[in-house]
């Protein structure tokens, strides 16, 4: 519980003392999110897009590098597998 009381007052200090740089950042997120918005908005929805055309093999290389650099994933695996597996007895 102290650690997080520490985490917490010093994020709200970082806040105070970059509190134009903070908005800044909120405006442009709201900026951003309008733009989606609007792209989705405008978009044209008469005709229909066929999807590009992709091998498997770009398929499952976009797969492998989204998971690969996911760090949930590596985080997951790290605390699972040494208790899943036995790893002194891997060679």
């Amino acid at each position: 519980m102290p650690g997080l009381l520490v985490a917490t007052l010093g994020l709200a200090a970082l806040t105070q003392q970059f509190e134009s740089v903070f908005i800044a950042v909120k405006w442009l997120g709201v900026a951003f999110i309008l733009f989606i918005a609007w792209n989705l908005w405008s978009k044209n929805t008469e005709q229909m897009q066929a999807p590009p055309k992709r091998s498997a093999g770009a398929g499952l290389l976009a797969g492998a590098v989204l998971t690969l650099s996911n760090p949930k994933a590596v985080v997951f695996f790290g605390a699972v597998l040494p208790h899943a597996f036995d790893l002194t007895a891997l060679s």
